[in-house]
């Protein structure tokens, strides 16, 4: 009998977590925070450092934000990337998304989104696996988009649509 796969992240309709992270400039700040009048659109990266997928997913969704802020929702980045580390992304890139640092991977535990397959004592540990999860005004998972392995992200034009779908 093959293996099933272990759920990763959290459920649809579940209490989100509100962990205490930092912006790109240090300053510290909650999750719920940051919520635009129907929640907040989550994008768990693994690194804007160093993974250009990641890079390449924030740019995407920067790109859409106006989008997602005219549906109600603020779209936002976490990763387990330092402060600075964001700051440097920001400043060469010129995205506006808002860049949330979780050292320590708190929230991503939180989340039950950490990928626990990379190698011990690497740059990799705490890193997530890649999702957008959607919190609701409301505190609670409205929805996960996630695909298997870290190549492949949720589209921008995907993540649109769950917030359209999500504002009727």
């Amino acid at each position: 009998m093959p293996k099933q796969e272990e759920p990763i992240g959290p459920e649809v309709g579940a209490l989100a977590p509100n962990n205490d992270l930092k912006d790109d400039t240090g300053s510290a700040l909650k999750l719920f925070d940051l919520m635009g009048d129907n929640g907040v659109a989550v994008a768990f990266v693994r690194s804007l450092g160093w993974c250009p997928f990641c890079k390449k997913q924030i740019r995407l969704l920067n790109e859409v934000r106006d989008d997602l802020e005219g549906l109600g929702w603020n779209v936002v980045s976490l990763t387990y990337d330092a402060p600075e580390v964001l700051q440097a992304f920001r400043k060469k890139t010129g995205v506006h998304l808002d860049l949330l640092s979780d050292e320590g991977s708190a929230a991503i535990d939180a989340y039950d989104l950490r990928n626990k397959g990379v190698k011990p004592g690497g740059k990799s540990v705490g890193v997530p696996h890649a999702a957008v999860v959607f919190v609701g005004k409301d505190g609670t998972v409205k929805e996960m988009l996630r695909h298997k392995g870290y190549q492949t992200r949720p589209s921008a034009e995907d993540v649109v649509a769950a917030a359209k779908a999500l504002s009727n």
